[in-house]
């Protein structure tokens, strides 16, 4: 169950990651800094420095660049089940986004 959840926040990561290389921004941070706006009235990544972010920051915003590092460690837990129940194409699906998202990430 545990490693079940792994995959399902990798495997969401990883799709929110390539929305934001499309769109620009990602929407899971972009729903969190909003919902702390409305909270707090304090954003979660000052507009200044959040223009400095020069790669992917997917869920974790653009003030903590470790996506990339955070998503390769976490990879793992996404390719086996996927290999698991799609087989090789799964795999290969799953490798190509992770990997997509890994080079834009850094």
């Amino acid at each position: 169950l545990t490693f079940g959840g792994l995959a399902l926040i990798t495997g969401a990561w990883t799709l929110d990651a390539l929305v934001q290389a499309l769109a620009g921004t990602s929407p899971w941070f972009w729903s969190l800094e909003h919902l702390k706006l409305a909270v707090s009235g304090h954003a979660l990544c000052p507009a200044d420095e959040a223009a400095l972010a020069d790669r992917l920051s997917g869920a974790l915003g653009p003030c903590n660049l470790k996506f990339g590092q955070v998503l390769a460690s976490l990879s793992p837990f996404l390719l086996l089940p996927m290999a698991r129940r799609f087989g090789n194409a799964g795999w290969l699906l799953a490798a190509a986004a992770l990997g997509c998202v890994l080079l834009l990430a850094g």
